[in-house]
């Protein structure tokens, strides 16, 4: 098989705030379109129906022997401007009801860069005293500290059907930047 021949299809779960989408219309970019992307509406509001109709979508295509219909990977994106959040009802019955069979999820963790403003406002104040770029640098690992005392990965782990992988997003600049792996 050539690269270029390769097709990937791929689900955005996406939360705390909804939106209006289809799962079943699929967003295709001008610039590879052979990274095809479906993105829930979303189920945080606990909406039974909108769970059931991901569930379906997902269990047909991960089964289905059309390449171009198969779903390849999930990625379950969680915001980290609301690290301390507990893990919520949506991502219990994701993690715990959803069997995606041989199609791997990957648990996002984007906003990752929000933590700065955390990290800045916990800094001591002896440390606000400090120039600019000193408190820049101590405000980033108070955000890593926050991060990494972030426990979400841990529970969902425990859950029947866990992510195989977490990433974390930061922005810069307009760019996405992959920060960490667990």
């Amino acid at each position: 098989m050539v690269v270029e021949d390769l097709f990937i299809s791929i689900i955005w779960l996406t939360h705390p705030k909804r939106g209006i989408h289809d799962i079943e219309n699929e967003l295709v970019f001008r610039s590879n379109p052979n990274f095809v992307f479906h993105d829930s509406q979303g189920f945080e509001a606990g909406s039974i129906e909108e769970f059931e109709q991901m569930r379906h979508f997902v269990s047909d295509r991960a089964k289905t022997r059309f390449l171009k219909k198969r779903i390849h990977a999930i990625w379950y994106c969680i915001p980290m401007d609301q690290y301390h959040r507990a893990v919520l009802t949506a991502e219990e019955k994701f993690f715990g009801d959803c069997d995606t069979g041989n199609v791997p999820v990957v648990l996002v963790f984007t906003k990752c860069d929000a933590l700065l403003v955390q990290g800045i406002a916990a800094l001591t104040p002896e440390e606000t005293q400090l120039p600019q770029e000193e408190k820049v640098v101590k405000g980033q690992h108070n955000a890593n500290m926050l991060l990494k005392e972030n426990t979400t990965w841990e529970r969902v782990q425990r859950m029947k059907y866990p992510p195989k992988i977490c990433v974390e997003l930061k922005g810069v600049c307009g760019y996405i930047f992959w920060i960490g792996w667990n």
